[in-house]
């Protein structure tokens, strides 16, 4: 069940229009040679009348706000008297109503971080067998546990020298074609370590078909007893835990996708596919600013109103463009939710 549709708004790595300042009307940003036209991919907050909002205006100047975005497509305006132009198509998020916004933040970028195990080695013996398995808790699809094991049978030379058993076993595992992660083994440290490795099929561009994931595993380093049973070798200790992220160009993909179906693109396999463009960039990283709102409709038997709940996020890239574009919006931003009946603090800067 639907129970709370978005609108996402990614913003490119565009500089921002320095002569849009407050006030400009919506047919001037829609033009793509006036002064005041909004760039594909900048972003601006819209008052009731969609003129631009005036930094520090408040609910007492309008009691609606509406997020604006420059889109790639343009098109052709031919009026009955006057000049043909070239207009911009811009795209609009749902009215944000002062009285029925929920809640107001902001998510800076965060890398994604993959998960990683490591041990402290010690001398092995020489003709024993050991087995280092890693057991995966990211196939949820899998009706039992999924696991990966490699083996390797100790020699002299590794029972003289700690490194070369080490790197011996980094070496077992990096050469399976199969592995879900990398072995490391630094010298002179005796500290080896497992990475999980970045997950195929989603990390690689923006056609993917699969949501983002990352690898989750746990290690075990064991060893065959005299008896033909497993021993404990060494013991793991987690080192970093996954971490999904924030801003990354994988989730604002899987993202913007999502928010397709709220727009009307439902279908993604039956030919011919036919997908909007998209603004995510796998060069960029993102900082957001999230706006949870209701819409209040009334009742089909027109007695009174109900309420639905969405959400508009913003997407600015992280770098100076990106900065640009968000210090403007804040400053239109944050007096506004600061003056709603919740009364938002401000967000700083991202």
């Amino acid at each position: 069940m639907i129970t709370k549709p978005f609108k996402v708004f990614i913003g490119k790595d565009t500089a921002r229009n320095a002569n849009i300042t407050g006030n400009e009307i919506l047919s001037l940003l829609m033009t793509t040679t006036d002064a005041d036209a909004l760039g594909d991919g900048e972003i601006v907050v819209l008052d009731k009348a969609f003129n631009v909002l005036t930094p520090g205006a408040t609910i007492a100047d309008t009691d609606r706000i509406y997020i604006a975005i420059g889109t790639t497509k343009t098109f052709t305006l031919s009026p009955e008297s006057g000049t043909a132009i070239t207009a911009r198509k811009i795209k609009l998020s749902d009215p944000i109503i002062s009285g029925y916004v929920r809640n107001f933040s902001g998510k800076a970028y965060a890398a994604k971080a993959e998960q990683e195990w490591d041990v402290t080695l010690t001398a092995p013996t020489a003709g024993r067998q050991y087995v280092l398995r890693c057991v995966y808790k990211d196939l949820y699809e899998h009706p039992g546990m999924f696991k990966q094991e490699w083996r390797y049978t100790a020699t002299a030379a590794d029972a003289a020298a700690v490194d070369t058993f080490g790197a011996a076993v980094a070496a077992v595992i990096n050469a399976d074609p199969n592995t879900r992660v990398t072995a490391t083994y630094t010298a002179l440290t005796d500290n080896f370590k497992l990475t999980a490795k970045a997950m195929p099929g989603c990390t690689t561009g923006l056609s993917d078909i699969d949501e983002f994931d990352m690898v989750l595993f746990e290690p075990y380093f064991n060893y065959i007893d005299s008896n033909g049973r497993e021993q404990e070798a060494y013991d793991f200790a987690i080192e970093t835990n996954a971490s999904r992220g924030v801003g990354t160009w994988e989730l604002m993909r899987d993202l913007e996708k999502d928010a397709w179906g709220y727009e009307g693109v439902y279908n993604r396999r039956e030919f011919p596919v036919i997908l909007p463009d998209f603004h995510t960039s796998t060069s960029l990283t993102y900082n957001l600013v999230i706006i949870e709102h209701e819409i209040p409709y009334k009742t089909p038997n027109n007695l009174y109103l109900e309420t639905t709940q969405v959400k508009t996020i913003i997407a600015f890239t992280n770098n100076a463009n990106g900065d640009g574009q968000q210090a403007f919006v804040l400053s239109q931003l944050n007096p506004w939710m600061a003056s709603t009946p919740a009364g938002f603090p401000n967000i700083a800067a991202l």
